[in-house]
C-alpha cells in the first residue's frame, strides 16, 4: 500500500508521550523474555537453518497461534493507549450515521479525508460512514463486520495499491471474505450487502472530498461498477469514476499556498512558519509540500492551514486564503493563481518597482485578480535579500510579509520567532503531450492514454521548460576570449557552449557575437561562445573558472554576470542564432584537451539539479565524448532524480537523432544491472558475428568478403572517426541483407547495429558505490568485462537529505554523523587496484580538467572494468556553489583528494599507478574551516573538531607516503582467460 509522502512528510501540531507514558505501555516481563531468546553462546542454539520438504511447511504452520491473538493483543494495547491519553482506538474505527447506507472502508491518509467527508455530509442529511482500517494483517475478519452498521445496504473499498491480474486488490477482497463467512442475521434484509473496490491515490497522486462523495455516489448507484478508479481520467479501460472539482468541505481559518523553486528556501521558511505558529498559538497547524524532484531551479508548492481545530484535511488547498509567487517568471508559466479563493491575499515577488507591477502582468493575471477580488502585494524580495547579505535566499523576507499580511500571529513576535529558526535551521548547513501538460501543471488532467504503457519516455525535452530562474546572466566578451573552453566544461547545466565555424555566411546584424577561432588544423574559423539565457541557472562557475582578465580592468573577464533583464531579449535571439550555426565537424580534433572537448555538442543540457552542481560536468563531458554511442545504467540517487525526472530529462539527441540510453535500476543492485546490460550487448554481438560468418559464406556476391573483413575487424573500435567508418559499413550490410531472404537474414539485420562499438557507462553516486551496492560493484571489478563505472563522489547521501556513508571523511557532520564522522572515508580506488586489472582513476574537475578529460578518455579505450570517481561539490557541503571548482582545487591541494590513474599493463611490468597531483600543500584544517561540513563541528564541540581534524590530517599524511611507495612498484596485470560462453549455459 503505497501512502505516499502524506505519511512521510506531512507536518503537524502535536503532543509527545513522556517516557513514563511509554514505560507503562510496555510489559517488563515480555522484554525480558524477549531478550532471553537472544542469540549467545551461553544458551546456543542455530536459526536460519537450510530446510527440507520433510519439515519447512510444518515449521511455517506453527506460527498460526501467534497471528491468531495478535488482533486481540492490538486492541487491548490500543485500549490502554485510550486510557492513558484519551485517544480511543479500534481495529477497525467506524465513523459515520449510526443507521448507515452506505460504507466506504480504507486505510492511511485517505481514511482522513473520508472522515472529513462523511462529516460533512452527515450535515446535509445524508445516511453514510466510513470505516478506518488500523490493523490489516493479521485481518481480523470478525471485528470488520461487528464495525459495519447492519443497515448498510452497499460498501465501497478503496485500495491504494494495484495488483495487475487479481481479480480484486487486496483490502476489497479482504472485505468480500469477511462478509461473505459473517451470519446473514447480522444484516437487517438478511442479505450480505453488496462490496464494490476502487484504486485510489497511488503515487500521491490527489484524493479530495470530492472523489469520496464520487465513490459513495457510485455505491448509491443501481447498478455500481464492481471495480473501479478515482482521480485519474481513464480514457483506455474506461474504469474511473467523474467527481465534482467544486465539491469542497475545507474551512480551515487560514489556508496558504506558497510556490517557490527548489533551493531558495521557501520550504524551509514555511516549515519554519509551521513550527513558530504551532508553538506559539493555539491554533492547529498543517503543512505538505509537493517538489518535482528536480533540486535547486524547480518549482515547489507548500501548502499550510492553521484552525483552532484539529485539521483532518489530508489534500491539497484549492481554496486559498492567501497566496505567496515567490518567483516572478511563474506567472508566465502557470497558472499559479488558479488556488485563490475569492478576496484573497496575493504576494508576489517583483523584480519590478510598485507602479509596474501591474503592468508587468499577463492579461490572464489580471482578469483573475479583478474577477476575484484579490488582494494584491508585491516586493522585490531578491533586492532586499541581496542588500541584507542573504544572497538567493529570499525565503526569510517573503515569510515575514506572510506574518504582516495573514495576521496568524503579531508581527515583532513573528519576526523574533522566524530570527530564532533561522539559526537553528541554517546554522547546521549550507515535450510531448504529456510532458506539456505536466510542464503546464496539469499532470493529474492527463488521460491514461497519454502516457505509455512501457514507461519510456522520449529525451532531449529539458529545452521545451524554458524557466528563466536566473537572476544574473554571464555575458560574453569576445575581446578578452583565449578560447580555452573552462567556462563551458565546468557549466552544470551546458548553459553555456562554445562552437566553431565558418563566419563567412553570418549576418552582421545579428546578436551573436564572434571572434576568430586559434586553432593550427583549421585556420580561418570563427568562434562563438554562447549562454542559453531561459536556461542558465546564474551560478556563476563559467565567471569563476574564467581566466581570461583585462589588464587594466582586473574585475572584467571575458565572461560577466549581468542582470537579466538588461539582456534576455538580446541573449534570446543570439542563442536562437547561435542554434541554427553549421559547427565544423569535431571529429577534426582530437578530444584529449580541455578546448577541443568542449567543441563536441553536450548530450546532456538544462537538467533541475542544484545551481552550481558538482556532479553533473563530470555527465556532460561524458556526453561529449561518448555520447552517439552510450549505454548508461543509473542508480538511484541525485543522478537519477535530475538525469530521469518527469516531466522532462536532460539526456538528448544529435542532429542525426544518436544520444545516450538511459536506465534507472533499484538503488542496490545498479552495478550487476550495468553489467547485464554489457553482456547483453555482447551475446547479441557474438550473435550478429556469427550469422555474418555464415551468410558471408553462403552469399559471397551479396555481402562481399572485403565488408565481411573490414566489420569484423572494427567492430570493437573506438573513435569518432572508426565509429563513423563502421556505421557506414552496417550501412552497407543492412542494404546487402534486404536482398537475402530467410530467417538468418533478418536476424542478422534486427543484430547488426551491435556490430558498432557500444560505450557502456554504470553511473551512480557514492551512496551506491560505497555502501548499499558495494557487493554487487565488487562483483563487476572482478568480472573483466569491458565496462565501465562512474562514481559520483559527494561524501554524504546527498539525495535522501545528507546521511553519512563510508565515503564521508572523518570529522564531516551529516545526519547520522552528528558529532563528526570518528572514522576515515573508504578508499574505493585502492580497493579497485587490489584486482590488478581495473583501471582506476581519482579526479576533480576543478582541480585539473585536463587530466579529467584523459581519465574519462583513457577508461573508456581500456579493454576491461574501469573505475572513475569523481570529486562532486554538493550543497551539502555548506560553501557557495559559485566557488564549487576553486573548493574542488583546494581539496586536492590539501590532499584530501589526491588525483591519479592506475593503469594496468598489457601483459608486462609498469609501474601502473600515476600521481597526478602533488604533494598536499594547504593544510588540512584550512580546507575544513572553509565547509560548513566541518566548522560546525568547531563551533559546537571545538575539542573533538580539533581531535578530528588532526587524525584527518594524520590520514592524509600517510596515504600520500604509501602512494608515493606504490607508484614506484612495478606490476603486470592479472592474465585472462577467453571469456567462453557454452551452449547449455548461456548465463555463464
Amino acid at each position: 500500500f503505497f501512502d505516499g509522502f502524506r505519511t512521510s512528510h506531512e507536518v503537524n501540531k502535536l503532543e509527545q508521550l513522556s517516557d513514563d507514558d511509554l514505560r507503562y505501555m510496555m510489559d517488563g516481563d515480555r522484554i525480558r523474555e524477549h531478550r532471553e531468546r537472544a542469540l549467545t553462546p551461553d544458551r546456543p542454539v542455530i536459526r536460519g537453518t537450510a530446510q527440507n520438504p520433510d519439515s519447512f511447511f510444518q515449521s511455517r504452520e506453527a506460527s498460526n497461534p501467534f497471528y491468531l491473538q495478535c488482533p486481540s493483543i492490538v486492541q487491548e494495547t490500543m485500549q490502554r493507549f485510550g486510557g492513558l491519553t484519551g485517544r480511543h482506538y479500534r481495529l477497525f474505527d467506524y465513523v459515520g450515521h449510526p443507521e448507515a447506507e452506505r460504507v466506504v472502508v480504507l486505510m492511511g491518509s485517505g481514511a482522513e479525508i473520508a472522515h472529513e467527508t462523511v462529516e460533512y455530509l452527515l450535515r446535509q442529511g445524508e445516511r453514510v460512514g466510513v470505516i478506518k482500517v488500523r490493523l490489516y494483517r493479521p485481518f481480523a475478519a470478525q471485528e470488520l463486520v461487528a464495525a459495519v452498521p447492519d443497515s448498510v445496504r452497499s460498501i465501497a473499498v478503496l485500495d491504494r495499491t494495484k495488483e495487475p491480474g487479481a481479480p480484486f486488490e487486496p483490502l476489497h477482497g479482504d472485505v468480500i471474505a469477511a462478509l461473505w463467512h459473517s451470519p446473514a442475521s447480522a444484516w437487517n434484509d438478511g442479505q450480505v450487502p453488496p462490496v464494490i473496490g476502487g484504486r485510489y491515490g497511488l503515487a500521491s497522486k490527489e484524493f479530495t472530498p470530492a472523489m469520496v462523495k464520487a465513490v459513495l455516489d457510485e455505491a448509491a448507484a443501481t447498478a455500481p461498477r464492481d471495480s473501479f478508479t478515482i482521480g485519474i481520467i481513464d480514457d483506455v479501460s474506461h474504469s474511473s469514476l467523474e467527481w465534482d472539482p467544486a465539491f469542497r468541505t475545507d474551512a480551515a481559518q487560514v489556508r496558504a499556498v506558497f510556490y517557490g523553486l527548489g533551493a531558495d528556501g521557501t520550504v524551509g521558511a514555511n516549515k519554519n512558519t509551521a513550527k513558530i505558529v504551532g508553538g506559539n498559538t493555539d491554533l492547529e497547524v498543517q503543512a505538505y509540500f509537493v517538489y518535482d524532484s528536480k533540486k535547486s531551479g524547480s518549482m515547489t508548492v507548500s501548502h499550510l492551514r492553521f484552525d483552532p481545530k484539529p485539521i483532518e484535511s489530508t489534500y491539497l488547498i484549492d481554496q486559498a486564503t492567501f497566496v505567496g509567487v515567490h518567483q516572478w517568471s511563474f506567472l508566465d508559466r502557470i497558472d499559479v493563481l488558479s488556488v485563490a479563493g475569492p478576496g484573497a491575499t496575493v504576494l508576489l515577488n517583483s523584480p519590478y518597482p510598485a507602479d509596474q507591477v501591474w503592468d508587468r502582468l499577463p492579461v490572464e493575471v489580471q482578469e483573475l485578480v479583478v474577477e476575484r477580488g484579490l488582494h494584491l502585494h508585491a516586493i522585490d524580495a531578491a533586492g532586499v535579500a541581496r542588500t541584507a547579505g542573504l544572497g538567493g535566499r529570499i525565503n526569510t523576507v517573503m515569510q515575514t510579509c506572510f506574518f504582516a499580511l495573514a495576521g496568524v500571529l503579531p508581527t515583532g513576535d513573528a519576526i523574533t520567532k522566524l530570527k530564532e529558526a533561522i539559526e537553528k535551521s541554517y546554522g547546521k548547513r549550507l515535450a510531448t503531450r504529456a510532458t506539456a501538460r505536466m510542464l503546464a501543471g496539469e499532470g493529474d488532467l492527463l488521460p491514461v492514454s497519454a502516457l505509455q504503457p512501457g514507461g519510456t519516455f522520449p529525451t532531449g525535452t529539458t529545452k521545451l521548460e524554458k524557466r528563466t530562474i536566473a537572476v544574473e546572466i554571464p555575458i560574453w566578451e569576445p575581446d578578452l576570449c583565449i578560447d580555452c573552453g573552462k567556462c563551458a566544461i565546468v557549466c552544470p547545466h551546458a548553459a553555456i557552449r562554445m562552437k566553431v565555424y565558418d563566419g563567412a555566411g553570418i549576418d552582421a546584424t545579428s546578436a551573436l557575437k564572434t571572434k576568430s577561432f586559434r586553432s593550427r588544423e583549421v585556420p580561418g574559423m570563427s568562434l562563438t561562445v554562447q549562454v542559453a539565457p531561459d536556461d542558465c541557472t546564474g551560478c556563476g562557475l563559467c565567471v569563476t573558472a574564467c581566466p581570461a582578465h583585462d589588464k587594466t580592468e582586473v574585475k572584467r573577464k571575458s565572461l560577466n554576470l549581468r542582470p537579466i533583464d538588461e539582456h534576455l531579449d538580446r541573449e534570446r535571439e543570439a542563442w536562437d542564432a547561435f542554434l541554427r550555426i553549421e559547427a565544423a565537424d569535431p571529429a577534426q580534433w582530437d578530444p584529449a584537451t580541455v578546448k577541443t572537448s568542449q567543441l563536441r555538442e553536450p548530450l546532456f543540457e538544462f537538467s533541475g539539479a542544484c545551481s552550481g552542481c558538482g556532479e553533473t560536468p563530470y555527465l556532460k563531458l561524458l556526453t561529449q565524448l561518448f555520447g552517439d554511442h552510450l549505454l548508461i545504467a543509473n542508480a538511484t540517487g541525485c543522478s537519477s532524480i535530475y538525469g530521469g525526472n518527469l516531466p522532462t530529462t536532460p539526456y538528448t539527441t544529435n542532429a542525426e537523432g544518436r544520444g545516450p540510453a538511459w536506465s534507472n535500476s533499484l538503488f542496490e543492485d545498479n552495478a550487476e544491472f550495468g553489467l547485464g546490460i554489457r553482456l547483453g550487448h555482447e551475446a547479441q554481438q557474438r550473435t550478429a558475428l556469427d550469422l555474418l560468418d555464415r551468410l558471408g559464406r553462403q552469399h559471397p556476391s551479396v555481402i562481399s568478403p572485403d565488408l565481411v573483413a573490414a566489420i569484423v575487424a572494427a567492430v570493437d573500435e573506438g573513435g569518432e572517426l572508426a565509429i563513423r567508418a563502421q556505421r557506414e559499413r552496417v550501412a552497407s550490410l543492412r542494404a546487402a541483407l534486404a536482398s537475402l531472404d530467410g530467417v538468418d537474414a533478418r536476424r542478422l539485420a534486427d543484430l547488426c547495429g551491435s556490430l558498432v562499438r557500444k560505450s557502456t557507462w554504470i553511473v551512480g553516486g557514492d551512496g551506491w558505490a560505497y555502501d548499499i551496492g558495494a557487493g554487487g560493484l565488487d562483483h563487476v571489478l572482478a568480472s573483466g568485462r569491458n565496462v565501465n563505472i562512474l562514481v559520483l563522489d559527494t561524501e554524504v547521501y546527498s539525495n535522501t537529505g545528507g546521511q553519512a556513508s563510508k565515503a564521508t571523511p572523518r570529522g564531516a557532520v551529516a545526519k547520522f554523523a552528528a558529532a563528526g564522522k570518528p572514522t576515515g572515508k573508504k578508499d574505493l580506488g585502492f580497493e579497485a587496484m587490489s584486482f590488478g586489472d581495473v583501471y582506476v582513476a581519482r579526479i576533480a574537475m576543478g582541480a585539473s580538467d585536463i587530466q579529467t578529460v584523459k581519465a574519462l578518455l583513457e577508461a573508456e579505450a581500456y579493454p576491461g572494468v574501469s573505475l572513475v570517481i569523481a570529486y562532486s561539490t554538493c550543497i551539502a557541503h555548506g560553501f557557495d556553489m559559485a566557488n564549487s571548482m576553486t573548493q574542488q582545487k583546494v581539496a586536492v591541494h590539501s590532499g584530501h583528494w589526491p588525483l591519479y590513474r592506475y593503469r594496468p599493463g598489457d601483459g608486462e611490468a609498469t609501474q601502473p599507478l600515476q600521481l597526478d597531483s602533488a604533494a598536499p600543500t594547504v593544510p588540512y584544517a584550512d580546507f575544513a574551516a572553509s565547509e560548513a561540513r566541518f566548522s560546525m563541528l568547531a563551533r559546537s564541540d571545538p575539542d573533538r573538531a580539533a581531535e578530528l581534524t588532526a587524525l584527518a590530517q594524520t590520514d592524509i599524511d600517510n596515504r600520500h607516503r604509501f602512494y608515493e611507495q606504490l607508484a614506484g612498484v612495478e606490476r603486470s596485470a592479472p592474465a585472462h582467460a577467453e571469456h567462453v560462453v557454452l551452449d547449455d549455459d548461456e548465463s555463464e
